[in-house]
């Protein structure tokens, strides 16, 4: 029998004193996490823009528990009338680390009352207390609740077409830059926001050239108004240089009048 699995072999519960739980703003999201030196287990719960909450279970440990794993919560040791519980039986897991397939949701909401969670086999299980999960909760719920609507993802390469001889966005798209906005006071990685304008190839050359840089102007200020710093952004117009559609036919001309707003993280 392997030493890891030598040590796993019975019920173990993180002490009380030993237990920790932390609360973090990271990777553009949110994390809640415990973890415990003598089983290798740590515990993750993470969350990010318009995503539900996920639990992963890492560590050098995981590999020793059998096929029958199961991720459960359970009352703590002082009452079990008032704690609703979960098993879930199907994961996902690798050397290292394992997933829920379902029942994330119904884990979270299980340690959020006051139950514990538990990773067991046949043979042996860890469970983590959370007794002392409140101040970390607390600041993980606050951290969700500020979280942008939109994910960096979804946000990193956005596209804003534009009607024939329109300048302006229209009120749903200020709408998205003000998501955009949200996600970058949030994610402090992002130190560049790249404004790029382009047009059709109707009309004059230079003046398709203004056109596109006074389009590009336009998202700026709209994110200057929600609080994003002028020397944050670099705004440019391309005039009809970089057609990404055919001009011959509205529907493509549509396409080509946008403007391209780029995040960039450090």
């Amino acid at each position: 029998m392997c030493a890891a699995c030598s040590s796993l072999a019975a019920d173990y519960v993180v002490p009380f004193d030993e237990v920790k739980w932390h609360a973090e703003k990271a990777d553009g999201g949110c994390r809640l996490y415990s973890s415990d030196d003598h089983s290798g287990i740590k515990v993750t719960f993470s969350t990010a823009s318009a995503k539900p909450v996920a639990l992963t279970i890492t560590g050098r440990s995981i590999h020793s528990f059998g096929e029958d794993l199961l991720v459960e919560t359970e009352p703590p040791i002082w009452g079990a009338n008032h704690y609703e519980t979960t098993t879930v039986s199907q994961v996902t897991r690798n050397k290292k680390s394992l997933t829920l397939d379902q029942g994330d949701d119904l884990i979270y909401r299980d340690i959020k009352s006051g139950a514990w969670l538990t990773v067991r086999d046949l043979f042996h299980s860890v469970t983590f207390p959370t007794a002392n999960i409140r101040e970390a909760l607390n600041v993980f719920q606050s951290c969700t609740t500020h979280l942008p609507p939109v994910s960096f993802n979804q946000a990193q390469k956005t596209v804003f077409n534009f009607k024939s001889g329109a300048l302006a966005l229209t009120p749903a798209q200020r709408e998205e830059i003000e998501a955009i906005a949200q996600l970058i006071h949030f994610d402090k990685r992002i130190v560049k926001v790249l404004l790029t304008g382009h047009s059709d190839n109707q009309g004059d050359t230079v003046v398709n050239l203004s056109v596109s840089k006074r389009r590009a102007q336009d998202v700026a200020y709209w994110l200057m108004l929600a609080g994003i710093p002028e020397e944050m952004m670099e705004t440019r117009g391309q005039g009809d240089r970089y057609p990404v559609a055919s001009n011959m036919d509205e529907k493509g001309r549509y396409q080509n009048r946008r403007v391209e707003v780029e995040l960039v993280r450090q």
